[in-house]
């Protein structure tokens, strides 16, 4: 809940990005107890007390979040609009777009407000609002059941949801940009978890009831707190207006800060939203920190490619529409993909005739084709085909890796007796090693973080590798997962290939370096907020800091 004055000032300001509450419902067993300005209960859910307090017929958290139908969460029955609900939910609105309708119980003032903060958003966000046609899920303007206090839920609930105005049908500009922060996906700043090394609560000066809940600590499984903590966010309640003796609730830490929570939309709720709404593609930095948007399109980890095509540092992202017989290229800025722009032109093979790679050694990516018994390369991406090599060997018999470390791709061919290679697929075959083993069986990756590539394949439930593709076989580990449900990449930074695959329990999982065990990802990179786990993963140093990055593409 927001309050609103009759200045119109909102008192309040936040900021966070946090997950939806994904406390599955159990019934819950209440015990009610009043305190100033509202009924609160207490609902066990999944073993876990949460304390909501009682509007109206419906359950409110941290003041002005409404979290559901409070008889539904007292006996376990969850409607489309609790937030406590067993499975991840996309709580972002389709394309940012959010439709709105007015009830008859809101005040023309109470319009035109709502329409101002709606326009707030859209002024600095990709958010946008229209008057509801058919849309199945939007959002209804309401008067509520309070007189001072306005109330909305976080994110896209399904169907008709409330943004409750005061019991006279009126919010000022403040409160419902604040309220529309919500509805947007924001949850409250002065609750992060981290809120106690930023602000110190003076809890003697504020007022009871619904002031003291938006200061309570979080009883609930928020999920990440989004971005460097933020006492200039609209999503932040400000310092004097839960006072209950006009002096401040909070004080910043250190002492003196500007602290000007609630007044506006601050730069990290733009970033806020940018990074719930516009992304798709998301980058964890060396495979340690917190996801991070990365802009990017619908287009998923298999539909993509990676290299460095401008030579900078930075791995960019590519892509194939051989309906136009074009290639697109996504440059990477350090922090965000750039828009996609084409690369070449007239070439309509798709990812799976095409090869990236370095073959000149010049740090750009190349892409390479093998036809008709010919080797072509497209230096850089961007150039006409240049005959590189010839060969009898058919291309889908080809595999590529650097074996040498040089920093240029070569070319793999197993015959069943012996491997041989083309060193940056321009010398003639070379023995490499004697093995039976041949593609599609062998997977080529860096297992051991020397820059060779190594030689993988499985048998009877064990992992092989050959070092650089010269050495003998090495037990790597056991596992009775098939090759075809394994995928290879780099997720801790380390330069050495994990392999991870899915799992019907704990969703992605890894093996490290592909000798330890199966385990769940890091909770970092398990569940960015708001969506379902990313649909897959590419791999490269997106940033330039000499790291590997990990990229999730989400659906």
């Amino acid at each position: 809940m927001h309050t609103t004055t009759e200045s119109g000032r909102s008192p309040w300001r936040p900021l966070t990005l946090l997950a939806p509450l994904l406390l599955a419902g159990c019934a819950g067993t209440s015990d009610v107890s009043p305190t100033l300005g509202a009924e609160t209960r207490h609902l066990t859910l999944r073993g876990k007390t949460v304390k909501v307090d009682v509007v109206g017929d419906l359950a409110v958290v941290e003041g002005d979040i409404i979290v559901g139908r409070l008889a539904e969460l007292e006996t376990g029955t969850l409607g489309p609009q609790s937030v406590f609900r067993d499975a991840p939910v996309d709580y972002r609105w389709p394309g940012g777009v959010i439709p709105f309708a007015f009830d008859a119980s809101v005040t023309a003032v109470g319009r035109q407000n709502a329409l101002a903060a709606m326009h707030a958003w859209e002024a600095v966000s990709p958010i946008r609002f229209v008057p509801h046609g058919d849309e199945p899920d939007f959002v209804t303007f309401r008067a509520g059941t309070q007189r001072e206090w306005c109330f909305s839920s976080i994110g896209r609930q399904g169907g008709s949801q409330d943004v409750l105005l005061t019991s006279a049908g009126v919010c000022s500009v403040t409160t419902l940009t604040h309220e529309l922060g919500h509805t947007i996906g924001l949850w409250h700043e002065q609750t992060r978890e981290d809120r106690s090394h930023h602000i110190d609560i003076h809890w003697q000066n504020l007022q009871d009831g619904l002031c003291r809940s938006a200061f309570e600590e979080k009883h609930l499984a928020d999920g990440l707190d989004i971005g460097p903590y933020d006492l200039n966010s609209l999503m932040h309640y400000d310092r004097f207006g839960c006072s209950a003796n006009g002096q401040p609730v909070y004080d910043s830490i250190p002492a003196g800060l500007p602290a000007n929570g609630g007044q506006s939309i601050s730069a990290g709720d733009v970033a806020a939203v940018d990074w719930l709404h516009l992304r798709r593609w998301i980058v964890s930095s060396g495979g340690t920190r917190l996801w991070r948007n990365f802009g990017g399109s619908d287009h998923q980890a298999a539909h993509l490619a990676t290299g460095d095509f401008n030579g900078d540092g930075r791995t960019d992202l590519f892509t194939v529409d051989p309906t136009r017989c074009m290639w697109f290229v996504a440059l990477s800025q350090g922090t965000v993909a750039a828009p996609w722009t084409t690369l070449n032109s007239g070439v309509c093979q798709g990812l799976d005739r095409l090869v990236l790679g370095d073959f000149d050694g010049d740090r750009r990516t190349d892409v390479f084709i093998a036809a008709a018994g010919t080797w072509y390369v497209s230096r850089g991406g961007t150039e006409g085909w240049t005959e590189w090599n010839t060969s009898r060997v058919d291309p889908w018999q080809l595999s590529f890796g650097d074996f040498d470390g040089d920093g240029r791709t070569d070319v793999f061919n197993a015959t069943g007796k012996v491997w041989n290679v083309s060193y940056g697929g321009s010398t003639v075959w070379q023995r490499l090693n004697t093995s039976a083993v041949r593609a599609p069986n062998l997977v080529f990756r860096d297992f051991d973080g020397d820059g060779r590539t190594d030689v993988f394949h499985t048998s009877n439930g064990t992992w092989w590798v050959s070092s650089g593709g010269t050495e003998p076989w090495a037990e790597l580990n056991t596992s009775a997962v098939p090759l075809s449900a394994l995928r290879f990449g780099d997720f801790d930074g380390d330069r050495r290939t994990d392999i991870y695959r899915t799992d019907a329990r704990l969703g992605w999982v890894v093996s490290s370096g592909g000798s330890g065990p199966w385990t769940a990802l890091p909770g970092h990179l398990r569940m960015p907020p708001f969506t379902a786990p990313p649909s897959g993963f590419v791999f490269g140093d997106f940033d330039g800091d000499g790291r590997p990055d990990v990229l999730g593409t989400l659906r």
